[in-house]
């Protein structure tokens, strides 16, 4: 179903009658569905003591999904709202990740970071290509979507921090290393706004994120 959705979606980005709250309703509501489908994986899992899914075939469909259509959207000049969307689905997907400890071929980060990989379906990679997109498109235009990207990769980095500590400077040397323009420029930037963020959505994350930001300054 949720794959369903997103080829739905990704399909009508090339009509253009179809408005921004069209856009950002409909990928929502996939989104949703995915989310709902992670929990209800890791109650069964708990309840019937099975091995949580090996490869995650549903959020790998949502993972590339939202990724492409980020950046088709971008493509196609939809307005930075909608592009946001898709930036915002990656987060939440990234979150339920981590905190429920939803492994991928045994790996607890391993639909988090590259780890060897294939980035297009790593969700702290495909966060970077839509930011980096819009980056080169227009920052101002997409100033949003640019902004809250970086924001979610600073907080994807505390909730890393807090559930895989020993995972912490693996995370910040992906980043480092990154040649992408929009990483150099602005990943930094947005740290007191990654606190703003914590301090209103997740604020049993601070410590988190101060520790996660002094590995960052020292590295």
């Amino acid at each position: 179903m949720e794959k369903i959705g997103l080829i739905s979606v990704e399909k009508k980005l090339d009509k253009t009658f179809m408005d921004s709250v069209q856009f950002v309703w409909e990928i929502t509501t996939v989104v949703n569905d995915v989310l709902t489908g992670l929990k209800d994986i890791e109650i069964k899992s708990v309840d019937k003591k099975l091995e949580i899914h090996r490869g995650n075939p549903i959020t790998l469909s949502a993972i590339l999904g939202l990724r492409k259509i980020g950046i088709r959207a971008i493509d196609n000049h939809f307005d930075d709202f909608s592009i946001s969307a898709s930036s915002l689905g990656l987060y939440e997907i990234g979150i339920e990740v981590i905190k429920n400890n939803l492994k991928h071929f045994d790996d607890p980060v391993g639909l988090i970071l590259s780890r060897g990989s294939l980035s297009k379906y790593i969700i702290v990679k495909n966060l970077e290509e839509i930011a980096n997109v819009a980056y080169k498109k227009d920052r101002k235009k997409y100033e949003k979507t640019i902004e809250d990207s970086m924001i979610y990769l600073w907080v994807l980095g505390a909730f890393i921090n807090k559930y895989f500590p020993l995972y912490t400077n693996l995370m910040i040397n992906e980043l480092k290393e990154s040649n992408t323009l929009v990483i150099q420029t602005q990943f930094e930037k947005n740290s007191n706004k990654a606190k703003h963020f914590i301090d209103e959505k997740c604020l049993e994350l601070i410590k988190e994120l101060s520790e996660f930001e002094k590995v960052w300054k020292s590295s």
